[in-house]
């Protein structure tokens, strides 16, 4: 690992389960997406929780028909509030990135895992975009455009300092080519 990013700051990443190394392969980088990412789903879960329960309050003043009704259905709200934070809580968990000194890998999946591997040798450019509040709050995307049209490409999206992840990937790249380890496409 000394001719790596990860090893030039001190880091050293414990492999994830998920992941599986070839013996000579190193871990470089490991992340996920930043919750800034989710706040817009986090503040939706909130917001429908909160009109769940203002429902269920409001249930004295409803009409006379409605009261045990808008119970029910404030608590309803309540529920669906709840699971929609919960499922934007497992895609934060569930979604990873592992960059290693072979490939670049994307986890997601909560039930089914779904792992989507690129090699190093496929990369042909990456790119770094933040917006003014992306940069503000230290998260971006990181892309990385692989060789050939039936080639997947890979986006990192909203990863905490992608500055950082985009100069892992360029850092590597630029080691395997002056070794001559990339092959021309």
């Amino acid at each position: 690992m000394s001719d790596s990013a990860a090893a030039e700051r001190g880091e050293q990443y414990e492999e994830p389960d998920w992941l599986t190394l070839t013996e000579d392969e190193d871990l470089l980088w490991k992340g996920r997406q930043s919750l800034w990412t989710y706040a817009s789903g986090f503040l939706t879960s909130v917001i429908v929780v909160v009109a769940g329960i203002a429902l269920a309050i409001l249930n004295p003043s409803l009409p006379s028909f409605l009261p045990a009704g808008a119970l029910i259905i404030g608590l309803v709200v309540v529920l669906i509030g709840i699971a929609i934070g919960i499922f934007i809580y497992l895609q934060y968990r569930f979604n990873l990135y592992a960059i290693s000194s072979e490939q670049v890998y994307y986890r997601s999946g909560v039930l089914a895992r779904d792992v989507t591997q690129v090699r190093m040798e496929q990369i042909q450019n990456t790119a770094c975009n933040q917006g003014i509040l992306e940069r503000i709050l230290s998260f971006g995307d990181v892309r990385l455009d692989t060789a050939g049209s039936a080639q997947v490409e890979l986006h990192l999206w909203g990863v905490k300092s992608p500055q950082t992840v985009n100069q892992i990937v360029t850092t590597r790249l630029n080691e395997i080519s002056s070794r001559g380890d990339i092959s021309t496409v």
